[in-house]
């Protein structure tokens, strides 16, 4: 990324995402950025692990064992972001809340979403160690990184394309009130 890349980057005003309902939104966003990236990671994780398989000489019978063990991950994420739903909803929400009101003064989109980001790090952490879950802390910290830094970025582009459309439905509106106003 460029120097100007940067500055174009920071320089993008940061998203009104405060009222409960837009938190309660970034949160069930965060539920399905973590979907996608534990599904990307598994994906490559198992394709990984059939490549080696195959490299190794373990043959086709070796490939489709581990292929058959890739169903049941499907079944443990499909669990795991069941069990994701409370915490994120009963501790995500009041805490995005907090951070939405903290970061009020903060006008780049950036500083919200880093922000929101290392909340998210430092719930997954303590909710996960609070839980006896045994999850490495690192692990924890970088799903609650990716899960709510990620869900702030889609929350803050879909913030911004809805304003866009709003202006753009009320500028003929504005030109018919200039033109009676004439």
């Amino acid at each position: 990324m460029t120097a100007a890349a940067i500055r174009r980057a920071s320089a993008i005003p940061a998203a009104e995402i405060r009222s409960l309902g837009a938190i309660g939104m970034l949160n069930v966003r965060c539920l399905v950025v973590l979907a996608g990236a534990n599904v990307a990671v598994g994906a490559a994780a198992l394709a990984g692990s059939c490549v080696a398989l195959l490299a190794s000489g373990g043959g086709l019978d070796a490939v489709e064992s581990t292929l058959s063990a890739g169903g049941f991950a499907v079944d443990v994420l499909v669990f795991a972001l069941l069990v994701a739903c409370v915490p994120i909803a009963v501790v995500g929400v009041p805490a995005g809340v907090l951070a939405s009101r903290a970061l009020r003064r903060v006008s780049h989109e950036w500083g919200h979403v880093l922000s929101f980001g290392l909340v998210g790090a430092t719930l997954a952490v303590v909710l996960m160690q609070a839980g006896g879950m045994g999850t490495a802390p690192v692990w924890a910290a970088l799903e609650g990184l990716v899960g709510a830094g990620g869900a702030r970025w889609w929350s803050g582009i879909s913030y911004r394309r809805d304003e866009r459309e709003r202006v753009a439905r009320a500028a003929p509106l504005a030109h018919l009130a200039v033109a009676a106003d004439q």
